[in-house]
């Protein structure tokens, strides 16, 4: 009966451990999500600025990467942060030294005057990228120049009269 409980009770552990596994190299106990490799894709800018940009139509963020390891890396998924938004990224194995973009479209009618969005490239085994889109339709001229003066009539009771 004891051998139930404990082999119960290791299942249990194991499971909400999230799946860590014993390291046959270091002996260490390492979850899965530890495992992923710093670095990857290097990014000639994270983070891009638009202004003056329209109140409708379709904006395109381009931003240009090279895979600086010496490894084959995947782009697993790129992930926004918005439903106004959409991505265009490299399906294919990336070479060592292989350049590409990742293109991110933002549909201008579903944003507010300002916005900042923001993107999350996923490669496989390795740690994510943000890429960050910052901007600002352009300025609206006011057509309120000149204030009408309202004035309000307060009725008496005497005043009504039914119809």
């Amino acid at each position: 009966m004891l051998k139930y409980e404990l082999l119960v009770f290791t299942v249990i552990f194991i499971s909400l451990l999230g799946g860590c596994c014993m390291s046959s190299a270091d002996k260490k106990a390492t979850c899965y999500n530890q495992q992923k490799i710093e670095g990857g894709l290097s990014f000639e800018k994270r983070k891009i600025v638009l202004h003056n940009l329209n109140d409708t139509g379709i904006v395109n963020a381009v931003f240009s990467f090279q895979n600086r390891t010496d490894d084959t890396l995947f782009i697993d998924t790129v992930r926004v942060s918005c439903g106004c938004m959409g991505t265009n990224y490299p399906y294919v194995a990336l070479p060592p030294k292989y350049k590409g973009v990742i293109t991110i479209r933002i549909d201008m009618s579903l944003v507010g005057t300002s916005f900042a969005k923001s993107a999350v490239v996923y490669l496989h085994n390795r740690q994510p990228s943000v890429l960050r889109i910052i901007g600002r339709k352009r300025n609206r001229v006011s057509t309120v120049n000149s204030y009408k003066k309202i004035t309000m009539k307060v009725y008496e009771k005497n005043d009504i009269q039914p119809i």
